[in-house]
């Protein structure tokens, strides 16, 4: 196969060539092995979720606008984007992802810069779990209702510009490498969302090795 281009580009313009491009591959995973336990436990919020199915059969309003949004997301009017975000919100909220007493919060349309081949370009992210230190979890929906476009790429594109360490030494650059020195690793779980499916990546960050987990696989830098 011919050599791909590596290019600056947005995240929004990430294609299955960008991957490729830069020697990212998919590993598939069961949930069992992406978790590393067969038997997920209960929320400890809200157990009106799972026991209940209608919206107005959820004991509180939280529960209820849960169970609502979803309604919503998977009810998709031609021509615009989905409650999917909203969705999300809603459910990260509730399950207790951000808060004052985690220090995090949650943010939509978030921008975060990423510095590819030399020049500084952007990248969206629907939705994100912040602290203070960066990014915990990142949330993209997939469009493909609206247009023919892949949300993983554009997910990668996103986990790459939010790895913590992230600098004028990552893509497209030689010295990507590890320098072999012990630098603080962090996970950034991503999720890839559409009106009647949940994906979850899993970037795992090293200052200049980047490494990414999908709910159905891994993926990781090929270095051949």
């Amino acid at each position: 196969m011919a050599n791909l281009i590596r290019s600056p580009k947005s995240g929004s313009d990430w294609t299955v060539n960008d991957l490729t491009a830069y020697n990212i591959t998919v590993f598939r995973q069961n949930a069992a092995t992406f978790f590393g336990q067969a038997d997920l436990p209960a929320p400890p919020h809200h157990p009106d979720l799972l026991n209940r199915l209608m919206a107005d059969e959820m004991e509180d309003d939280e529960s209820y606008q849960v169970v609502r949004y979803m309604d919503l997301a998977m009810d998709l009017v031609p021509g615009e984007e989905s409650a999917v975000d909203d969705f999300a919100m809603q459910l990260l909220r509730v399950m207790g992802y951000a808060g004052r007493a985690l220090g995090r919060d949650l943010r939509s349309r978030k921008d975060i810069p990423l510095f590819i081949c030399g020049e500084w370009r952007h990248t969206k992210t629907d939705v994100c779990v912040m602290d203070r230190d960066g990014y915990l979890l990142l949330v993209q929906e997939d469009k493909r209702h609206l247009e023919v476009v892949d949300p993983e790429p554009q997910l990668v594109a996103e986990a790459i510009a939010a790895e913590p360490n992230a600098g004028p030494s990552r893509l497209g650059s030689p010295r990507h490498q590890s320098d072999g020195r012990n630098h603080d690793d962090r996970d950034v779980p991503d999720i890839f969302q559409n009106s009647c499916h949940v994906g979850i990546d899993r970037g795992h960050s090293e200052r200049r090795i980047s490494s990414y987990t999908h709910s159905r696989g891994h993926a990781s830098p090929n270095r051949s």
